[in-house]
């Protein structure tokens, strides 16, 4: 929660090669950096940045490694897991819809800074919404699925079970 309320950019993909031991940073710079997972055809991978409600495409190809395009923004909500599916699709978890207090202090960040350093019940709650997304490598939205009610609220992410029903994993209180 201080990490996206600061809104630090501190977050980061490390890459780990268990041939040489060595870990090195792929990508930096990510405000809270929260789901990762590779495309199907294994050139690219996906990383959800939540406090900026992204997700974003990295080139794993030799000649673009690296290289990141925004394939989803402006997300209704906070981006949490991110899933890829046997026929290549991806899920996603929207951990919570935006919050209006939260988007007006954006461009605050000394005030979101002593937002989040008060008690909690002063801070802005996450509303009880559930809702995740089926999108393919393009950013495409292929299905979209939402409880209002909260009765399955806080999803952290889906994915698909071999007879076609879906999982959602979702936060308990």
């Amino acid at each position: 929660l201080l990490d996206l309320m600061e809104h630090s950019a501190n977050g980061r993909v490390l890459v780990y090669d268990p041939a040489t031991g060595r870990t090195e940073v792929f990508a930096d710079g990510l405000t809270f950096a929260n789901g990762v997972a590779v495309s199907a055809d294994g050139d690219s991978l996906f990383v959800n940045e939540t406090g900026t409600y992204q997700v974003h495409r990295y080139s794993l190809a030799p000649e673009s490694y690296g290289e990141r395009e925004t394939v989803l923004s402006a997300l209704p909500g906070f981006p949490d897991n991110i899933n890829r599916m046997p026929d290549g699709s991806l899920w996603l978890g929207i951990v919570s819809p935006r919050a209006k207090a939260l988007d007006s202090l954006a461009g605050s960040p000394t005030l979101r800074k002593i937002v989040s350093r008060l008690p909690e019940r002063f801070r802005p709650a996450p509303q009880r919404y559930g809702f995740v997304v089926q999108i393919d490598d393009d950013g495409k939205v292929l299905a979209n699925l939402q409880d209002p009610s909260g009765a399955y609220a806080s999803p952290t992410g889906a994915t698909q079970l071999p007879d076609g029903r879906l999982a959602i994993s979702i936060l308990t209180e």
